[in-house]
């Protein structure tokens, strides 16, 4: 008979192994089966939903494997206990003698375990008690004073210890890297902006800028970014912990109550930046709108576009508000929408809404964006106001709720409620003061193609760009209006903007000859019912849980309605309403002055350029004299006082339109018979021709050459001669002024050109100077006999025309008109309009794009 061994426990783990693993694989199986059904019984999931389950499995597995683990290791050592209490006979006999143990070392072993035993339960006590023993306690109190140790930070705040920690003197202090920006700027962007070309071709030069910036605020080579030696590093690194510590410490003890408007904000919360814009009227602001604004969150910033750069405001609300005036506006400051989403690829944040300035927003809002921001793509989100014109509440001095007019609180629960009923009441579901939020990004255009010059908050451009989203697909469109409680306050003093009925119209006609107005397409709605947010279409409605599909039936909830614009549908003409006479007034500065430019069709993207660089040297009195109706509509659809001359000859907006053409004869005598007009009422005239590239504002110079003189440019380009030579008067730059001499020298040119088959240059000359230049006086100067009018020619260097010093053959004009300090630079003496574009643009003078209809 065989002898009895010991069990092998090797065996016996082994075994249990490979039970728990057939186990976990049944368990994984039936799991998988059930999974599979519901999966059938619910339908398809969002990626987002997908990606949830999958990571709880995971989990879930995981911790399963651990406990597995864990018993696997309990049963081992259990069986491995076991056989140590009965060793195995044969196994005893073969190994080694195990020493023998006397009953003294038993007796010590047992004092040894005794006294850890008391120890233990003494240490637990004093735990109990919240004593120390001699030794912890001569830790806690023989230590050294470090009050006056300078090498210790005492701080209680981030700022506050960052101002005290210093760089050891052994490292060199870069005190002033500010004045290495501009030249190491300037060198970073002419590394990148080839690059950025290449990369992302098609974009505009200020487009190109603002990515640059970006980049140089982040580069190691910007001199700010450079000032952390090893020395700061190493203190930040001993001493970030405990002063992260002591902020967190500092933000758990100090409740958060200086606007209990706030929500409980994670630092993941999205970046909302919220824009819009003012007319030039201010008075029409409301400021309770931006009071709600920022009181929703602090991770909202507010951007206002505004023509002027009123310090009150930043006063007012501090720095979560910014104010940006480099957006196009009409000359009566109506801003241009295209002009401000431009912008808006600027600014650095994660979601952008573009809101009326008269609209107020309620904490909902805030939750329907961080909604859309856990989207898994591109989203647009649109939002219709309640129109409620008296609105019975004010916002609280301390920027923290709302109030009646008898002082009482208001929450914000009774609000939505309020506004909620007045909503279902009143109907206000029409899409004309709507909310636009969208997730930044700049690779995702809110639509496809481009965006025309629609003026802001004149109608059309809000369904537009809906539907031209909708048609470009790239993002998802919704309409959250049920879930976003806004009220749009309409005051008096916005009622004489209703009657400016050409911008509306001009709106419409831009809605018809662009984009697809012309389509309609239904829009989910994000509605909230049982806590939880839902996307419901007319199509849904039966898909959803039964809890889900009552809430939807017994809710009252709003839509947007957006009807489109049928093609067919016959349009008012689009009529301006001024004149020449009407506009004077309205543009003039305060010297009386206006800037006049004539031009016709063929020449309306040099007439842009140049209007974009008035504005941009900030001369807003400028005026247009339109030669044909086409540059008459497209002038008025720009934004520009312009006004239509009604005895201009026909004809003239062809290419050919060249200097010494019968269609140029034609136009200059146009000019002059506009200058005498606007004389005789009373007003100054500046004459630039849209091919005279502005450098610098010249009126204050031309201001001081005082009564009974005519400024004129000289064509003059010989530099051994006088500049007032025969017939080198150029009649495309001279000012002239309300006065009785100048009036009556001017009918005379004009008396002159009538019955010239030359162009009104030359009887600019012979007129004011003589034939042949008999009334010169010195070298730059003529005196007309009979009216006492001086002529004065500009100094070249000064006012340079096309041929003078060759300066557009030089690689950098405009390096080489700024070492001149020139003025104005004319793009005259070459022939034809093609090569006078190509030339401008070529040389980098050139300020407006023409397929955007937006000045860069």
């Amino acid at each position: 008979m065989p002898k009895k061994m010991g069990v092998n426990s090797k065996a016996e783990v082994a075994r249990s192994r490979k039970n728990a693993a057939e186990t976990e694989q049944k368990d994984r199986q039936t799991r998988e089966k059930e999974e599979q059904y519901w999966r059938e019984a619910e339908g398809p999931k969002s990626k987002a939903a997908k990606k949830r389950e999958e990571d709880a499995e995971k989990k879930a597995e995981t911790a399963a494997k651990k406990a597995e683990a864990r018993r696997l290791a309990e049963q081992e050592e259990r069986e491995l206990e076991k056989a140590l209490k009965k060793p195995d006979k044969k196994v005893s006999r073969v190994s080694a003698p195990v020493p023998k143990v006397t009953e003294a070392e038993l007796i010590r072993r047992r004092e040894e375990e005794q006294a850890a035993l008391a120890k233990r339960a003494e240490e637990s006590k004093k735990k109990q008690t919240r004593m120390a023993g001699e030794e912890e306690y001569e830790k806690m109190v023989l230590v050294s004073n470090t009050n006056r140790d300078d090498s210790v930070i005492d701080a209680r705040t981030v700022d506050e210890a960052l101002a005290k920690m210093t760089v050891g003197d052994n490292l060199p202090v870069d005190r002033h890297p500010e004045k290495r920006l501009k030249a190491s700027f300037k060198a970073f962007e002419e590394v990148e902006m080839p690059r950025l070309k290449e990369e992302k071709p098609g974009l505009t030069h200020t487009q190109y800028k603002d990515l640059i910036w970006k980049m140089w605020k982040k580069s190691p080579d910007n001199p700010l970014n450079q000032g952390l030696g090893a020395g700061l590093i190493s203190v930040w690194l001993s001493g970030f912990l405990l002063i992260a510590l002591s902020f967190y410490g500092t933000l758990l003890l100090s409740p958060s109550l200086s606007n209990p408007s706030f929500l409980r904000e994670s630092s993941t919360a999205p970046r909302i930046t919220i824009f819009t814009a003012l007319h030039d009227s201010s008075s029409s602001f409301d400021s309770q709108a931006i009071h709600s604004w920022l009181a929703l969150s602090s991770q909202v910033t507010v951007v206002l576009f505004t023509q002027h750069n009123n310090s009150s405001f930043t006063d007012t609300f501090g720095s979560r508000l910014l104010l940006d005036s480099t957006i196009d506006f009409t000359f009566l400051g109506t801003p241009f929408l295209h002009s401000m989403l431009a912008r808006t690829e600027a600014y650095v944040s994660d979601i952008a809404v573009l809101i009326d300035p008269q609209t107020l927003l309620l904490p909902d809002f805030i939750s329907a964006l961080n909604h859309a921001h856990e989207l898994d793509r591109d989203w647009l989100l649109v939002s219709s106001s309640v129109n409620i014109p008296h609105f019975p509440f004010h916002w609280d001095e301390t920027g923290r709720f709302w109030r009646q007019y008898n002082g009482k609180r208001v929450r914000f629960g009774e609000l939505q409620k309020m506004i909620s009923l007045r909503s279902w009441q009143s109907n206000s579901s029409e899409g004309g003061n709507m909310i636009m939020a969208w997730n930044n990004n700049v690779d995702a255009p809110l639509h496809c193609g481009v965006l025309p010059p629609f003026l802001y908050q004149r109608g059309t451009h809000n369904r537009w760009i809906i539907n031209e989203a909708l048609s470009c697909k790239r993002r998802f469109v919704f309409d959250a209006t049920s879930t976003i409680s806004s009220v749009f306050r309409r005051n008096a003093e916005m009622k004489h903007y209703d009657t400016r009925n050409w911008e509306y119209i001009g709106n419409t006609h831009l809605g018809k000859l662009y984009g697809s107005l012309s389509k309609s397409y239904p829009l989910p709605k994000l509605l909230k019912c049982n806590k939880r947010y839902v996307f419901v279409t007319a199509s849904d409605g039966l898909n959803v849980g039964f809890r889900t599909r009552d809430c939807i039936s017994r809710s009252k909830s709003r839509s947007l309605k957006l009807d489109p614009v049928q093609k067919d549908q016959a349009l008012s003409p689009l009529k301006f309403p001024y004149d020449l006479e009407s506009l004077l007034p309205l543009v003039a500065d305060k010297n009386r002055t206006v800037v006049l430019s004539v031009a016709g069709f063929s020449y309306k993207d040099m007439l842009m350029s140049w209007v974009c660089r008035a504005r941009r040297l900030a001369v807003p009195n400028f005026l247009v004299c339109a030669l044909d109706d086409e540059t008459y509509q497209f002038a008025i659809l720009q934004g520009l006082p312009v006004f239509f001359d009604p005895y201009a000859p026909k004809n003239i907006s062809f290419n050919d339109c060249h200097f010494g053409s019968k269609c140029f004869q034609r136009v200059t005598k146009v000019k002059s018979r506009t200058v005498l007009k606007i004389l005789k009422m009373g007003y100054n005239v500046l004459l630039s021709d849209v091919d005279v590239y502005w450098f610098r504002n010249p009126l204050p110079l031309l201001h001081s050459f005082g009564p009974s003189v005519l400024v004129a440019q000289s064509d003059e380009y010989n530099t051994t001669v006088p500049i007032n030579r025969p017939r080198r008067l150029n009649s495309g730059f001279y000012y002239a002024r309300s006065d009785e001499p100048t009036i009556a020298a001017m009918e005379k040119v004009v008396k002159h050109a009538a019955t010239s088959g030359l162009s009104e240059q030359p009887s600019f000359y012979d007129t004011l100077c003589g034939e042949g230049g008999v009334h010169r006086l010195g070298d730059d100067r003529c005196v007309e006999p009979e009216t006492n009018l001086t002529v004065h020619f500009l100094n070249r260097d000064l006012f340079p025309n096309g041929a003078y010093g060759d300066l557009w053959l030089k690689e950098d004009v405009r390096a080489e008109c700024e070492k001149k300090h020139c003025y104005v630079l004319h793009n005259n003496w070459i022939s034809g309009r093609l090569k006078k574009l190509e030339r401008q643009m070529m040389k980098g003078l050139w300020d407006y794009d023409a397929s955007m209809r937006m000045c860069v």
